[in-house]
């Protein structure tokens, strides 16, 4: 089942794009009452052995019920309501074999029943090849039909039909939902709601063949290849035009099947696009200005319905014409934000920021970017990312602000990598999207002194176990000092008189430090209250994440190393993190210190110089 189309413009006549040897038109539901060899019948249906009998049950039936209540709320005179392709090929007795979209059809026919049992011969008939009794007893139910009929038990059909028919009628009297209402609701039904008729016209042995392709995905009827169909049939092109048209058309579709172009441009890494031209499509309507935003959630054929319902047939060429030059225009211009380093970065950022809308952003974007040369489109970018960072705020930043958290720490890497003019490095959106990257701390006190194994499983070797432990001892000091500050007498200054005095000791083996960290650790750790603050976060792939888990400092940064040297992708700020780069002469390479976090937030190249930067760049430079 698929909701109604939000921007549909068809007309009151039908419209028949012929192709080889199918056709595409939109027929409403009282279109289906007027058979085309004689208007004063119905359409007839027949639905072949080769197919199930019907199987729509509470769910399906429900939620077609409540998009439709939707429908009927909300219309305007240009809204229609679309239903998916209904795939039918005609018969020598004047009736249509289905070949996709019998369960559609079925649950319309008894809504139909339902809302106005007295004129329910005057609806289109549905017969079944190796169930002949199912078609009688379909278009027995109605309104007043038994809520339980007693031989509903008799076949899967029965049963399945008549709890169609009681789930209509339990969701009316859930909605407050009379007789009246319901018959009010079907003479909109009736004219407003619209099915896809793609019809085959030729070839008699292809009915089985073509159920399976469409049944297992290999011929999708998306927007997309609707929309294709009526260009390569519309008159207005010529053969040779109609073969660039495909050949263009197949290139941007490939060109579109490299993630690293695709998770640049959206966030889509579950397959919401059926099809993935039809992003190119979408910007193209939202740029319509009568084109409301899109929703692919109610609105999967919007494109088709739009250009179809663009008027007679030269309205229609004339538009399909002007799309097509347009979508041209609008992938060249994709491909120069992709293949330009910057922009990548930059456009990049805004598609891939956390943010509290649920827009399709990059529809957005190429509305607001389009239109501007290249100095103005930078210092447009620089106006959107600076509405998106609060610079006061850096400094407040914790992991409970995850997504104002991430988003810097994204921007600074992009920036860092921006800066790098003579590297070719880009940052993969594909992988931060597929892996789930997190925000990982860079010192985690619960992972406690360093083990001997973590030592000596650093390649470097700069320091002994014993002394690494110390070390460590040395730069919880610091933090803790830091932490409680100002601070004559409690807990805090307990705990810094105790890790003096255990410093003094000079006993730094592994289960002497070990048994001190586990008495000391709980009233250390509730000291240290900025554990979870900006300049000890950074971006890390789940994976490598959980790899390592808590572990110190200096077995994190031996991760790092081993990941970076086996051509894992690591963020360059997270790497320069843990190689403290952003420290002045740093000495001390086992422990995060409070020197470390300073030059990473505030140093020269940390992260608030880099961003402050770039977002207050005089336009002139």
């Amino acid at each position: 089942m698929e909701p109604y189309a939000k921007h549909g413009k068809t007309s009151g006549f039908e419209k028949k794009v012929t192709m080889t040897d199918t056709s595409i038109s939109m027929k409403s539901i009282e279109d289906l009452q007027h058979n085309p060899e004689d208007s004063n019948k119905p359409y007839r249906f027949f639905v072949p052995s080769y197919q199930r009998g019907y199987r729509w049950g509470k769910e399906e039936v429900s939620a077609l019920m409540d998009d439709l209540s939707v429908f009927f709320d909300t219309q305007t005179i240009h809204h229609d309501y679309c239903l998916q392709p209904i795939v039918v090929k005609p018969r020598e007795d004047g009736s249509y074999e289905v070949i996709d979209g019998q369960q559609r059809l079925t649950t319309l026919l008894l809504l139909m029943q339902y809302s106005d049992p007295f004129k329910s011969g005057g609806n289109y008939s549905i017969a079944y090849a190796t169930r002949p009794d199912s078609r009688e007893f379909l278009h027995s139910l109605n309104a007043d039909s038994p809520a339980t009929p007693e031989h509903a038990e008799d076949n899967p059909d029965f049963h399945h039909m008549a709890l169609a028919l009681e789930t209509m009628r339990n969701w009316a009297r859930e909605h407050g939902k009379d007789r009246p209402d319901m018959f009010n609701f079907l003479s909109v039904f009736r004219r407003r709601t619209k099915v896809i008729w793609y019809e085959i016209t030729s070839g008699k042995d292809e009915s089985i063949d073509l159920f399976r392709k469409i049944n297992v995905g290999k011929i999708p009827l998306t927007n997309a290849e609707l929309v294709k169909g009526l260009l390569l049939s519309d008159d207005g092109f010529d053969a040779n035009e109609k073969r660039a048209v495909a050949n263009e058309w197949d290139r941007m579709e490939h060109r579109l099947q490299d993630d690293a172009l695709w998770c640049f441009l959206t966030n889509d890494i579950e397959g919401e696009y059926q099809t993935r031209i039809d992003l190119i499509l979408d910007i193209w309507l939202k740029a319509q200005d009568d084109a409301p935003a899109i929703d692919h959630t109610h609105n999967r054929y919007a494109v088709f319905n739009h250009v179809y319902g663009g008027g007679h047939d030269n309205g229609c060429q004339t538009l399909l014409r002007d799309m097509w030059r347009s979508c041209k225009e609008i992938f060249a211009n994709l491909e120069y934000w992709f293949e330009n380093r910057e922009l990548y970065h930059l456009i990049g950022y805004l598609v891939a920021r956390r943010k509290t809308d649920k827009k399709t952003d990059v529809l957005d974007l190429y509305a607001q970017l389009s239109n501007c040369d290249k100095s103005e489109l930078r210092g447009r970018l620089r106006t959107l990312i600076g509405k998106d960072i609060d610079l006061e705020q850096i400094p407040d930043l914790t992991c409970n602000d995850s997504d104002k958290t991430r988003n810097a720490l994204l921007l600074f890497n992009l920036l860092t990598l921006n800066a790098s003019t003579g590297a070719l490095m880009r940052f993969p959106f594909d992988r931060y999207k597929r892996e789930r990257w997190d925000l990982e701390h860079v010192h985690a006190t619960a992972g406690g002194p360093p083990t001997d194994k973590e030592v000596n499983g650093n390649g470097s070797r700069i320091t002994s176990p014993s002394e690494s432990r110390r070390m460590f001892f040395e730069g919880v000091l610091g933090l803790l000092s830091n932490a409680t500050r100002g601070e004559e007498s409690g807990d805090g200054a307990n705990e810094v008189d105790a890790i003096r005095e255990f410093l003094d000791r000079k006993d730094f083996s592994e289960k002497t430090c070990d048994d001190f960290w586990t008495r000391r650790q709980t009233l250390i750790e509730n000291k240290l209250g900025d554990q979870d603050s900006i300049d000890n976060m950074v971006l890390l792939s789940s994976k490598l994440n959980r790899g390592y888990g808590n572990a110190s400092f200096i077995e994190k940064r031996r991760w790092i190393i081993d990941a970076d040297r086996d051509t894992t992708f690591v963020p360059p700020c997270t790497k320069n993190v843990f190689l403290k780069y952003y420290t002045d002469n740093p000495n001390d390479f086992t422990f995060w210190s409070h020197e470390d976090r300073e030059g990473y937030l505030d140093g020269p190249h940390g992260i608030i110089a880099t961003l402050k930067s770039y977002l207050e760049e005089e336009e002139t430079k």
